[in-house]
This record gives structure tokens, C-alpha cells and sequence, in this order.
């Protein structure tokens, strides 16, 4: 065949089929925009002419899809900033500030597409399925050794064969290799440092003779040959991972690159996880029977989220211990006509000095003495009566002195005779190791999705989306809200100063397991109906305001709290502290509420903590009527 009788690979010409309705900006030129921070999902549509459908496909027909999402972090809406600062009129500003400017940066993203025919009574063997996808896999290998590394990425493009049915691989990789190291030589103790390179270098002495062939390649003829469609997609090289080709449903998990630089100034209290910031795209082939002329797609886009701003516990460190006592003796003999001074400072002994490996442990000690003790006094009536300036401290971390002066009364008596003991407390400089736990810290983190659901079908070869319009997109979508809501635990930046490897292994372990988690949760919240205003997390910085003795204060003293009045009775006897950081489930058993009346119970008493609290009077104990309703008895 001529090259002139091939079919040129054709750029797709995408039709928008649905998007995410609530980002579309609906008025005109009134400076207002949609909210910035929050996830968005748009699919598109092309479905090739019947006469370049591929032979043998056995009745069935192709077309592609692309699903777009843009994922960005999450802060309260203009709405939810306006009625907060609004209904916690008794919160200071500075405060509010600070917790409605929070930016939480997106850490992680669960997406799920799935097709389905256009009649619910579809039987499973006639419903339509995705043939390939990409991208499939983005994966950072990080190997056991220190003299290698392997670096791979993902191309921007991606090509669908003749036959429509599969897509071209979109992965490379690098090998890189090196070795540096430092070493000390006994008995001087030199420090020399040392570096490896490996290359390799030939050369040929005499005659040689050699055959050649070459092969010429026409660049053109061989995207027409391989090539049927083409089209660029944008790709955020996190990692990521695809599942279930095949089937009616795609799944694809995206957790952030580990040691990388942040693209801005914006940090991670977990240093060397970049966050998740961008568009991505995801390419679908999609095979349905021929008689079936549209189908219906559903998105679903989970994004894990977690503040930047937490505090890190550290555990009191563990040494081994122990105590040295010493004797300090001065003595200034009487029979002189005027009385004589000693300063016990002159005197050798009363400087101690402690082992090496040991310092002084400040923690304990006499009052005002921090790491000593005087055990035991034996001096004479005289040293007592004349000592002067008398101190005994710490000197340093390695040394005590004791100090003072004392008088020999002249010519009378033996003197002063100044005989002391003292304890001086003792640590390791360096912790016991393996005694003391690493720093950590709980973070709080939440999860919000967005949901996107649209009709495609195909009249005259012209694709469409349900409901649409003159080019507009149709479907349904549902808004970004949370869905659940938990805590990380990881280890913090104190504790992986030698290598942080681990601790972002455990980071990605526990963000995917949050994510693929989150349906098997039992206080998984109802879908698209809750806000920041309703978030555990800002019932907890509420809470972290309260003082201790409202935060002791029962539900049924609450006045001010807007919700019904059976939700009031189940809860009368809970604190409002352990209503604002108890788990929602376990409130849920315990009072027999819906869960849903738990989380708007809540929300209630955050906003009449916040707006300022009204208490009922205390009951007064039962006993002995009151002389008001008393009669007395003439």
C-alpha cells in the first residue's frame, strides 16, 4: 500500500459532556468568581465514524473518553468565612483569623470513573466496559542500595493504535549511579574523603574490517501505519496507580512524591512529601455493543486533606542516672588576738568535679540548689554561727562549688570547724537508647469528595451530553463537602534527622489507607451535606478554646443551642467538651441518635459556645423546703 493510501493519525476533537456546575461562574462582570480552593471534575466525549470503527470487534462500537480533575487543596468558602465571623461574634478576631485562613494542602486523591448502559435492566454480559486506560502506573523506585538511583516519569502524549482498542505505554526511566564516602584513619585520626565514578574507555591498535548495514526509517509512515488518534493529556507526576481494566469501573489512587522539592513556599510539617496541586487527566477507550447508542458516565473525586499548623509531642527523654557524694572540710583556728576569715573557696576540696560521659542533672537538687543536696551538717556552733555568703551550686554541667566565708572568733576556742556533706545528682549525656520513643504527631485530617454523573449519547455521529444544549454540558454533579474525618499519626521532623525514608513510607501508608478506608467507616458522613462549619476540626478548635470549667458544663444547662428538643434530651447529660471532641459513633451508640442528629447536635453547640453561651440556673439540690414555701407553725 502507498503511503498516500493510509489514514493520517487525527488530533481527537473532544466535546465537553459534562463538568462540574457549581465552579461555573453565572453572572456577568460581577467581579465574583466560584471558590479558588476546591476540587472540579470535567468529562469529554469522541466516538469515531462508523466506517473507521476497527473490523472483528464483533458488534460492538468504541469511543474515548477523557475525565479532566483539577485537584487544589481546601479553605472555607466566602459563605462559610461570612457566617462564621457572623455567628462567633464571642471568639476573638485574631482567632477566627487564624482558623478560617487555614490553607489545607491536598495530600492525597482517590478517583473513580465508572460507565454503565442507558437501560438499568441491562444484563452484566451486554454492559459496557473500559478496553484500556491510562495512565495505568507512575512509581518512584527507591533502591537498597547507595550507589544507585532510578528516576521514571510519564510521557504528555498518548496515541490509541488502528484498532482503537489500546493505548500506547506512557512510562520511561533512568538509571543514575555514584558513590561518596568519608573515612578516619587511626592513630592521628585524619578525616579523608573519597568519590567513585565508572566509566569505561577503549581503544583498538591494528587493522580492522567491518561490515555495515543501516535501515532507513520514514518517521511519518510509521505514525500512519501504528497510529489512529492522538491527543494530549496533562499528567501531575505523583505517584499513581490504576485498577481494573476490563470492567465497568476504573479506579486510580494518586499519593504525593516523597523527597521533592515543594513548587512554592508552602511546607508540609512532614518535610519531603509534595503536595497534590494541578489537572490531570485520564484517558478511557471505552467498548459497548453496537446497538447500544449511549451510555452513562459517574465520577467520583476523593482528595485527603490535613493542616499544616500541629503540634508535635515529644517524650521526656530517658538517662541512666546516679548520685556521687562528697565531703567538703574547712577549718580556722582560734588563739589569735583578732578574729580570722576563711573564704572556703581557698580551700582544694570545695570544687567537685564529676566523671566523664556525666552531667549534672538540674531537675533535682535543694530548693534554689538545682542539682545538689546538702545531706548532712557536722561543722562546729562557731562555723554555723560566722558562715557568710554560703552558697553550693552548679558551676557548669561538669562541676559544683561551694562557697562562703567563716570566722575564728579570735583568741577564744578551738575555731571554726566547717565539716559539710553533700549529693550531687547525675545523668548520661546521651539518652538510654532505645528507651525513648520517637516524637510524634496527630494530625487531624479530612477527606472531601465531589461527585459528577452525565448521559453520552450518539445521534448522527455527533456526540452529546444529557441535557445539553447549544454546546453546553449536561449531567448532574454534586459540590465538594467532607466525608469523613480522622487523625494521621506519623512520626515528626525531630526524630528523622539521619533519614526520613521511613517516616514517609509510613505518611503514603497511612494516607492510602485513609482514602481506600473511608467507605468502611461507620461515621462516614452523608454525601454532599457537610462544610467546614460542620467539621469535627472545627468543633476541636473550638474546643481548644473553652476553659476547663465550661467545658465540664452538661448539654441540659445550654440554653442557647438551636436543635430539636429530642435531641437536647438524649444529650442533656453529655459536657460540651466531650460533645465537641468525642468520636460522632461513639456519642451515636451511646445516645441512640441518628448519626446525622449527632453532627447537627454538634454543630449547634459550636455555634452557641461561639456566639457566647446562656445557662440555665443550676437545680438546687433536693432536701429541706425553703422558708419561702414553709408555713410556720403558731
Amino acid at each position: 500500500m502507498s503511503i498516500s493510501g493510509l489514514t493520517p493519525p487525527i488530533d481527537i476533537p473532544w466535546k465537553l459532556v459534562g463538568t462540574s456546575s457549581d465552579m461555573m461562574d453565572t453572572t456577568f462582570c460581577d467581579n465574583l468568581f466560584p471558590v479558588m480552593w476546591r476540587s472540579s471534575m470535567a468529562m469529554f466525549a469522541y466516538e469515531p465514524p462508523a466506517e473507521e470503527q476497527p473490523e472483528g470487534l464483533c458488534g460492538q462500537r468504541i469511543c474515548f473518553v477523557k475525565v479532566s480533575c483539577s485537584i487544589t487543596g481546601y479553605q472555607p468558602t466566602e459563605q462559610e468565612v461570612a457566617e462564621g465571623f457572623t455567628e462567633f461574634s464571642g471568639i476573638d478576631v485574631e482567632q477566627l483569623n487564624d482558623i478560617f485562613t487555614e490553607y489545607f494542602a491536598c495530600y492525597g486523591a482517590l478517583l473513580n470513573v465508572a460507565v454503565f448502559p442507558e437501560d438499568p435492566s441491562t444484563e452484566l454480559t451486554s454492559y459496557p466496559y473500559f478496553m484500556d486506560f491510562e495512565p495505568k502506573l507512575r512509581d518512584l523506585y527507591q533502591p537498597a542500595t547507595d550507589t544507585n538511583d532510578i528516576l521514571t516519569a510519564s510521557h504528555s502524549q498518548v496515541n490509541a493504535g488502528k484498532s482503537f482498542t489500546t493505548t500506547k505505554s506512557s512510562q520511561t526511566g533512568l538509571s543514575l549511579g555514584g558513590k561518596a564516602g568519608l573515612s578516619a584513619t587511626e592513630p592521628e585520626s585524619h578525616v579523608t574523603a573519597s568519590a567513585e565514578a565508572s566509566g569505561t574507555l577503549s581503544h583498538t591498535w591494528g587493522e580492522t574490517e567491518q561490515d555495515t548495514t543501516s535501515t532507513q526509517s520514514d518517521g511519518a509512515r510509521d505514525r500512519r501505519e501504528e497510529q489512529g488518534v492522538t491527543t494530549q493529556i496533562n499528567q501531575l507526576y505523583n505517584l499513581l496507580t490504576g485498577y481494573h481494566v476490563g470492567t465497568n469501573r476504573a479506579t486510580f489512587i494518586m499519593l504525593p512524591r516523597p523527597n521533592t522539592l515543594q513548587a512554592t513556599d508552602h511546607r508540609s510539617f512532614i518535610q519531603g512529601l509534595r503536595m497534590i496541586e494541578g489537572v490531570q487527566d485520564f484517558f478511557f477507550t471505552i467498548a459497548r455493543p453496537s446497538t447500544m447508542d449511549g451510555f452513562r458516565l459517574e465520577g467520583r473525586l476523593e482528595t485527603a486533606h490535613f493542616p499544616e499548623n500541629v503540634t508535635v509531642h515529644t517524650p521526656t527523654p530517658v538517662y541512666n542516672e546516679t548520685t556521687e557524694t562528697f565531703l567538703v572540710e574547712a577549718h580556722e583556728p582560734g588563739g589569735n588576738i583578732s578574729a580570722q576569715y576563711l573564704n572556703l573557696e581557698s580551700v582544694g576540696d570545695t570544687k567537685h568535679t564529676v566523671p566523664t560521659g556525666w552531667v549534672i542533672d538540674r531537675s533535682k537538687g535543694d530548693p534554689g540548689h538545682p542539682g545538689i543536696s546538702e545531706v548532712a551538717n557536722n561543722s562546729n556552733e562557731q562555723a554555723n554561727e560566722s558562715l557568710r555568703g554560703y552558697n553550693y551550686q552548679a558551676s557548669g554541667d561538669a562541676a559544683v562549688q561551694i562557697s562562703g566565708t567563716i570566722n575564728s572568733a579570735g583568741g577564744w576556742g578551738s575555731g571554726a570547724e566547717f565539716s559539710r556533706e553533700y549529693t550531687v545528682f547525675l545523668r548520661s549525656e546521651q539518652p538510654v537508647s532505645g528507651a525513648t520513643g520517637a516524637s510524634t504527631v496527630t494530625s487531624p485530617f479530612f477527606i472531601t469528595a465531589r461527585q459528577l454523573c452525565t448521559s453520552v449519547t450518539v445521534e448522527q455521529e455527533c456526540i452529546n451530553g444529557a441535557g445539553t444544549g447549544a454546546g453546553a454540558a449536561g449531567g448532574a454533579s454534586a459540590a465538594t463537602a467532607i466525608v469523613a474525618e480522622g487523625t494521621l499519626n506519623v512520626a515528626a521532623p525531630p526524630a528523622i534527622a539521619i533519614s526520613r525514608t521511613p517516616v514517609l513510607k509510613e505518611m503514603l501508608r497511612n494516607i492510602h489507607a485513609a482514602l481506600t478506608n473511608v467507605r468502611q467507616l461507620p461515621d462516614q458522613r452523608a454525601r454532599g451535606s457537610f462544610g467546614f462549619l460542620q467539621s469535627d476540626y472545627l468543633a476541636g478548635r473550638v474546643a481548644a478554646i473553652l476553659d476547663k470549667d465550661l467545658a465540664n458544663v452538661k448539654l441540659g444547662r445550654l440554653r442557647n443551642v438551636r436543635a430539636s428538643e429530642a435531641t437536647l434530651a438524649a444529650l442533656k447529660d453529655h459536657t460540651l467538651g466531650a460533645l465537641l471532641t468525642g468520636h460522632a459513633y461513639t456519642i451515636h451508640r451511646e445516645s441512640k441518635l441518628a448519626l446525622t442528629e449527632v453532627y447537627n447536635a454538634r454543630e449547634a453547640v459550636v455555634r452557641a459556645i461561639a456566639k457566647g453561651p446562656k445557662f440555665a440556673a443550676p437545680e438546687k439540690p433536693a432536701g429541706r423546703p425553703t422558708p419561702s414555701t414553709t408555713r410556720r407553725k403558731r
